[in-house]
């Protein structure tokens, strides 16, 4: 192997072997060593991607108790969230007319770090991230006068923020992984599922305390002669462990923890001998005598390797340059479109539905599921749930790919119960089930097989896009997870806010 304008340390004792043999080149095997330290440092900064807006759901069970809008927060708040996937529109506008259709861009590495708009978009969006953070913990809980009624419009503009940021990051910090080496992506999806898993054990063990006490007052007025007495429930919250805002405050020290990752990742000598593509002496890098041209910004590491390609005897075949993006699925990529797009039609449709429950209507219902049940449920719910989704999505790593008997079957059953939930919704602010202790165990085991499920459903669907139908089939399927999700969100605001089909009560009124 030869290498112009590189430092062979870079390649960290990859291990090439090419047998020639009947005019033709068996594949080159490349083994890629993986730095522990660079692989915690990149779990590190990709947990930072979502972590704000988890926490804010983490902190539901709170925040409807002491926020005026009640068990309807959270419909507004889905509505929320889905109007900021503005964000990651802006930005793929900014990056085609900058860059147009080149696909083979390439941003040298011996640039300043302030001309690179990758890591300038990284530095903006956890900084953002750091102060939107903080400022939740100290006005969560300011409310303003609007007409008749009380609005959280501060943790509105708040949450707004920290949901343009988060999905903003989708499509920044995933092309920035791209001038690492592909050991570190599978670092970088465990960092994502992290930062649904920390919050969730941070209020695991923050708690909620007991049901709240109901304290009566009695007032007696004299009307004339006659006495009038007459009283009201005054309702006083046990506090947990720790307060939101300091909730707030631990999540924010943890993102700034995050941004040190990434100043490690993008300064540090240790971190940037990892990164590939490398144009350091303004050339390309050559393996096996080919030139091989990489960019640090598409959406999937290039690795290169040499393949066979056909040829016979009398005439050598050509080596040919490919990488893990563009190369070919096999007999299947030659199959015509038509006698796919069934299971692709099927599979998308999957993810909407899917997505619209896990992202909008499951959030926006489940106060009005649980809550009938006690406090108590509706945090193990929202909880339990935030800890066995990632564990879920990481599963995938380590478990073969699912088949699709094993879709159908868990999509037939996590929308089973889905419904079967939002029927106990529907039933609020009365109970269904009349033993209350086995109501709860039933509602907290439900909702966990439902996030759960979906969950792993989601990951193997987007698995079996990949290796399918390549990069368009996985902007599908992008393109269908936002619509599902703002379908979802908008039929939670219609049912919740309009149609009033889900009605709440009073903490005393038992």
């Amino acid at each position: 192997m030869q290498t112009e304008g590189r430092n062979d340390e870079t390649f960290d004792e990859k291990k090439m072997e090419a047998k020639k043999g009947n005019g033709c080149c068996t594949p080159i095997i490349v083994k890629e060593k993986v730095q522990v330290p660079v692989f915690l440092v990149v779990v590190l900064f990709s947990m930072s991607t979502w972590i704000s807006i988890n926490s804010v759901f983490v902190e539901l069970p709170l925040l409807v108790d002491y926020l005026p809008e009640a068990w309807s927060l959270p419909s507004y708040l889905v509505i929320i969230i889905q109007c900021s996937n503005i964000g990651p529109v802006i930005y793929a506008i900014v990056q085609k007319l900058k860059f147009g259709g080149d696909k083979k861009r390439f941003v040298p590495l011996t640039i300043p770090w302030f001309r690179d708009v990758e890591v300038v978009s990284v530095f903006l969006i956890m900084s953002v991230c750091v102060v939107s953070t903080l400022m939740l913990s100290l006005f969560w809980m300011v409310t303003v006068q609007l007409g008749d009624t009380l609005r959280s419009i501060p943790l509105y503009l708040l949450v707004s923020i920290c949901a343009l940021v988060s999905c903003t990051s989708s499509v920044v910090f995933l092309p920035y992984m791209a001038r690492f080496k592909t050991c570190y992506i599978s670092a970088f999806y465990i960092g994502n599922g992290l930062c649904g898993m920390v919050p969730g054990l941070l209020g695991l063990v923050q708690g909620i305390g007991q049901e709240p006490d109901c304290i009566f007052h009695n007032y007696t007025m004299l009307n004339g002669t006659t006495n009038m007495s007459s009283g009201a429930f005054e309702v006083k919250y046990n506090q947990p462990l720790f307060s939101v805002s300091v909730f707030f405050v631990i999540i924010t020290v943890l993102v700034i923890f995050c941004i040190i990752a990434f100043c490690f990742l993008n300064f540090a000598s240790l971190f940037r001998d990892e990164m590939v593509a490398s144009q350091e002496n303004g050339k390309p890098e050559v393996i096996a005598g080919k030139k091989v041209e990489q960019t640090a910004t598409d959406e999937t590491a290039m690795v290169p390797f040499i393949a066979e390609s056909s040829g016979s005897a009398d005439k050598p075949a050509e080596t040919e340059i490919l990488t893990v993006a563009n190369t070919p699925s096999g007999s299947k990529r030659s199959r015509p479109f038509l006698k796919r797009h069934g299971k692709l039609f099927l599979l998308l449709t999957y993810v909407g539905i899917l997505n619209g429950f896990t992202n909008s209507l499951m959030p926006a219902s489940l106060p009005y599921t649980c809550l009938p049940y006690g406090r108590i449920t509706y945090t193990l719910s929202v909880r339990l749930s935030s800890v066995a989704v990632p564990m879920a999505s990481l599963s995938t790593l380590f478990f073969p790919e699912a088949s699709l008997n094993l879709i159908h079957s868990l999509m037939l059953i996590a929308s089973t119960i889905s419904v079967f939930l939002l029927v106990l919704a529907g039933q609020s602010p009365e109970r269904l089930f009349e033993d209350l202790h086995a109501g709860q165990i039933i509602i907290v085991i439900a909702s966990i097989i439902v996030m759960s499920s979906f969950s792993y459903v989601r990951v193997s669907i987007a698995s079996k896009l990949r290796k399918d139908g390549g990069r368009k089939s996985l902007l599908w399927c992008g393109g269908v997870t936002q619509f599902g999700s703002l379908c979802g969100a908008i039929i939670a605001f219609v049912l919740i806010q309009a149609l009033h089909t889900f009605k709440s009560r009073h903490p005393c009124e038992n």
